[in-house]
């Protein structure tokens, strides 16, 4: 029996829905510009040498933007950590049920307890910190290979 839509969209499962939606845009973009990067002789010589689409795609590509897919895979966490509206829409603001930290903040200063509504904001920006230390760090390293080349 198939699952009606109104399961999918109130329950966890559609949290995941609205944020997977959400963050889809940034890492597609983020995919599409390093793809674009590529120098189009690096993948002409891979078929040059015998390598089919596939096989130069893993090969080839995949190497050369790893750390862009990287980036934006981590830009996308960070947007999807953050979403309220979509989550909100999609899988409703239960408590201990659909409720992510976003929410959390809304229903606790909803129902004037201000001190959790502080803790997980604060738990928010955390993750945030967190969360641009790694990309700056991915960034880093991609500056200091291509110096060192």
């Amino acid at each position: 029996m198939v699952p009606t839509l109104s399961k999918w969209l109130f329950s966890p499962l559609g949290i995941i829905i609205a944020q997977t939606y959400v963050a889809c845009s940034i890492q597609t973009r983020n995919a599409y510009s390093a793809f674009i990067s590529i120098s189009p002789p690096y993948i002409h010589t891979a078929y040059n040498l015998g390598l089919t689409p596939l096989k130069t795609f893993f090969l080839v590509e995949i190497p050369l933007v790893w750390r862009s897919l990287l980036s934006g895979c981590v830009l996308a966490m960070s947007r999807a950590l953050g979403e309220f509206g979509a989550t909100l829409m999609l899988a409703g603001a239960t408590r201990m049920k659909t409720e992510t930290l976003p929410i959390a903040v809304f229903l606790n200063i909803a129902s004037g307890d201000f001190s959790l509504a502080v803790g997980c904001a604060l738990l928010l920006i955390i993750f945030s910190i967190f969360l641009l230390v790694i990309l700056h760090l991915l960034q880093q390293r991609g500056r200091l290979n291509v110096k060192g080349e």
